[in-house]
């Protein structure tokens, strides 16, 4: 069938072939390279909060609620105000921590409520209670929910300081034990990478 020179000439030629492909498979490195390359970053300054102004109700009579706005900022009734420092422009996340009572020592509660509209933002810190306006920051906010795109001052000019300004109202029963009364309002603040 097959001649001696035809499966010789095969035979070759399947060597010439896998020569080849060894050959062309197997290249020398002649030199090598190498680079350095780093890892770079900026930490932020520390966010601080600062409770500056406590909301102060002053002198209330029993059974008789009385209302703080966020813009109070008389001689005896304030709104609260908390100073938020950090980076100018920086993107953050604020919770409240709103109190339903207020306690004397003697552990008598007062009703403390907080509407949908007593809190305001000012991201300029040109304004303050009374005077924050839309173009400051955010006005008629609810406590509850901070706006989602809250910064820390702004970047033109740069400003590293948003307040927090906190009005509400307490109810006294008409029973209500004498004394001084307190509770606790807790802003939580931190970056969120906005």
């Amino acid at each position: 069938m097959f001649s001696k020179n035809s499966r010789f000439l095969s035979l070759i030629a399947i060597l010439l072939m896998a020569g080849i492909f060894v050959a062309g498979s197997t290249s020398n490195v002649s030199a090598q390279a190498a680079v350095t390359n780093t890892a770079d970053a900026t930490v932020l300054a520390a966010i601080t909060i600062a409770a500056t102004t406590n909301l102060n109700f002053a002198s209330v009579y029993p059974g008789v609620p009385k209302t703080v706005a966020r813009t109070a900022t008389g001689a005896d009734t304030t709104a609260a105000i908390f100073t938020i420092t950090g980076q100018a422009g920086a993107g953050i996340s604020a919770f409240l921590v709103l109190p339903e009572y207020v306690s004397e020592t003697g552990g008598d509660r007062m009703t403390v409520s907080f509407g949908t509209t007593d809190m305001a933002l000012d991201t300029t810190t040109t304004a303050n209670p009374s005077t924050i306006v839309a173009g400051d920051g955010w006005i008629d906010q609810d406590p509850r929910s901070f706006p989602a795109a809250l910064v820390i001052g702004g970047t033109v000019p740069a400003v590293t300081t948003t307040k927090v300004y906190l009005g509400g109202k307490v109810i006294p029963s008409v029973f209500q034990t004498a004394g001084a009364y307190t509770g606790d309002i807790i802003l939580t603040v931190a970056y969120n990478g906005n």
